[in-house]
């Protein structure tokens, strides 16, 4: 019992104000639902004139259930956010929170104004159910003020994995043509010059050099 009122204190310290609204108006309203929503008065026979109460539980349909799955999805995501939760939903918390309460007092003002008295018996609406529209209002304006505070949450998106981009295949160096060495002998160096004179012989004594 005390890990749960801890886990609790601790769920209420980490969430800020208007998480706190919205989480409180969301309990109001499941709560509400137990106490007396409707006035029933007994009309011909021996029982006319007779009043009684009934929950929103005791005429439970439609209206009723709409009304109670909001509720708790509010609940749950407040205290999902308040463990820690990141998951996504569409658009902002806020609006998801604006919308229930909104939807929540549309569905309520539809049941006062279609409630259909029977043969029997008439309805009315008892204290209980101001209590349930109050709390859906105050819901609806926690949202508004999450929506206006908090950023735009993620799309609800499958996550995928960033595409990596393929580097083509690195390309064969250039082949360079070798090299010529002008300094290294060829076959051609041991030919001689045209213009060029053959050595001549040294003369010896006396010997008379040969005429060109």
């Amino acid at each position: 019992m005390s890990g749960a009122a801890d886990r609790g204190r601790g769920i209420w310290r980490s969430l800020h104000r208007d998480q706190r609204l919205a989480g409180g108006a969301a309990i109001a309203l499941f709560v509400s639902m137990l106490l007396p929503w409707y006035r029933v008065t007994t009309i011909g026979g021996s029982r006319a004139g007779e009043q009684s109460t009934l929950s929103a539980l005791a005429k439970f349909d439609f209206t009723e259930a709409a009304i109670l799955i909001v509720a708790c999805a509010v609940i749950a995501l407040i205290v999902g956010r308040g463990e820690g939760g990141t998951f996504s939903l569409p658009g902002r918390d806020g609006t998801f929170v604006f919308a229930g309460g909104v939807w929540c007092c549309l569905l309520m003002f539809f049941r006062v104004v279609s409630e259909p008295d029977t043969e029997t018996a008439t309805y009315g609406i008892a204290w209980g159910f101001f209590v349930a529209f109050v709390a859906a209002l105050l819901m609806a304006v926690a949202g508004w003020r999450m929506r206006q505070d908090q950023p735009a949450g993620p799309p609800l998106l499958r996550d995928e994995e960033p595409e990596t981009a393929v580097a083509p295949p690195p390309s064969p160096p250039a082949r360079r043509a070798p090299a010529i060495d002008d300094t290294a002998p060829t076959l051609f160096d041991d030919l001689p010059d045209e213009d060029e004179e053959p050595p001549t012989r040294p003369l010896r004594p006396g010997e008379i050099p040969p005429a060109r």
